[in-house]
């Protein structure tokens, strides 16, 4: 969007519900300056450091001439409400509605200034709304929903006249079955140039990922993201073999980071072990790795530190321990 300043309008605009909003103009300089048009058509630049006993910010009569566009968006609840509903619900009944809908609305006006004063404010010519959801309440798994695909069919629905959306029943998404020899040499080059540590029993490392790599040391883990859909896909520093005792517990998401705590008895070599969910349990620290849209529904990150953990006190749920600390 580059700079810009900003304006507050006093003088009366054509409507009413903008007319407290603050608005964005490239027509003074961009220098991210506040300006005022004042109730009786002045366009005043106001100086907020200037330091004065009413604490309000002084204004400068710009005497500005010319025409000035300046504009805002404004999000409402549709009037009538647009409702969502899934597939089997009851579509008269509003109290099973998963969500509503807000409209966005785009406000663009030019104001003509002549030696100052301002003798005339239109509105611009409107955009098409846009619409989003202001909140989906989860679904079961049999009623997964692709948000993009959503939103194109909302767009359409709400031009159609259509106060409901009903939202297509959908089957819940398997697994991935992306392997290693799925990722490409270019990308898979990138990744044996980080490095990973582990503590397991003792520090190791720093390593690169190549001799993980080089040696089948390695697999990717599908990640579940609640139990709506499969969207993390990590590649892990352990052989394919230990997925079978593999146990999500907690994960958490972070800018491009994730935090994984799960248990894994075979990767401690406790699978007979009375207490082995307690003891063969693990902290992973991961990288996200941009994959350019090479793998659908996931996002692809790279183990960067693998550490053994202590899960849970022995009378305690290991989700018990990790969510007292989350929560």
């Amino acid at each position: 969007m580059g700079f810009f300043d900003t304006i507050y309008c006093d003088y009366a605009l054509p409507n009413a519900e903008v007319q407290r909003e603050d608005f964005q103009t490239k027509d003074l300089g961009e220098n991210l300056e506040t300006y005022r048009i004042t109730s009786d058509g002045r366009l005043c630049r106001e100086d907020s450091d200037v330091d004065n006993n009413e604490n309000t910010p002084s204004q400068q009569d710009v005497n500005f001439h010319g025409s000035l566009r300046f504009y805002t968006s404004l999000s409402l609840p549709c009037d009538p409400p647009i409702l969502i509903f899934s597939e089997d619900s009851d579509a008269n009944a509003p109290q099973q509605a998963q969500g509503k809908i807000v409209e966005s609305e785009w406000y663009e006006y030019q104001a003509t200034l002549i030696e100052g004063t301002l003798t005339e404010i239109m509105r611009v010519a409107q955009e098409p709304s846009s619409f989003h959801v202001t909140h989906l309440l989860d679904l079961p798994d049999s009623e997964m929903v692709d948000i993009t695909t959503l939103s194109r069919g909302m767009i359409q629905n709400v031009r159609e006249g259509n106060r409901r959306i009903i939202l297509p029943k959908k089957k819940p998404k398997n697994p991935p079955s992306y392997t290693i020899a799925d990722i490409p040499s270019e990308l898979l080059d990138k990744i044996k140039k980080l490095r990973l540590d582990r503590f397991i029993e003792k520090h190791e490392g720093p390593w690169e990922w190549e001799s993980f790599l080089k040696y089948d040391d390695a697999c990717l883990v599908h990640l579940k993201a609640g139990s709506r859909a499969y969207q993390y896909t990590v590649l892990m520093p352990f052989a394919a073999r230990h997925k079978a005792t593999f146990e999500e517990v907690l994960c958490t998401e972070s800018s491009d980071m994730l935090t994984l705590f799960f248990v894994c008895p075979s990767l401690a070599g406790m699978e007979g072990e009375k207490d082995n969910r307690r003891w063969g349990s693990f902290c992973a620290i991961c990288r996200e790795v941009p994959a350019y849209g090479l793998f659908e529904d996931t996002t692809l990150y790279v183990a960067i530190l693998l550490h053994e953990v202590y899960l849970s006190e022995p009378e305690m749920g290991d989700n018990w321990a990790f969510r007292q600390v989350f929560r």
